[in-house]
């Protein structure tokens, strides 16, 4: 049975679309053998404002229920934009589910998360 992943897509404005990183980030699913469980898109969405924040929820509710064990974003700045501590808490929250996040931009892509057997 394949590993499932949730797939992360987010703009922040509405001038941008998050197709380009939808079929990039489905691509990778199925270069790597992937069953995408979810898909969280959030389109004209700011992190800055924190109006991520429901979604953001909604997939750490769901990789606790083990809808997924790897997460794909685009980058890392489409996931949280809040500073290097927010970010750390939700790779830190992501990794204590037994998830991974995995970027696909090159300057993320060595930014994974490591599960650990517990």
């Amino acid at each position: 049975m394949p590993a499932r992943c949730a797939i992360w897509a987010r703009v922040s404005t509405g001038d941008q679309e998050t197709a380009n990183q939808l079929a990039a980030l489905r691509a990778e699913a199925d270069r790597r053998g992937l069953e995408v469980a979810a898909e969280y898109v959030l389109e004209g969405v700011s992190a800055w404002t924190g109006a991520h924040r429901e979604q953001l929820r909604q997939a750490l509710d769901d990789a606790r229920a083990g809808r997924f064990e790897v997460l794909l974003v685009w980058a890392l700045d489409r996931l949280e934009r809040g500073g290097i501590e927010q970010t750390l808490r939700v790779m830190r929250q992501l990794r204590e589910c037994g998830v991974r996040r995995q970027g696909l931009e090159p300057r993320t892509r060595g930014l994974r998360v490591r599960c650990s057997a517990s």
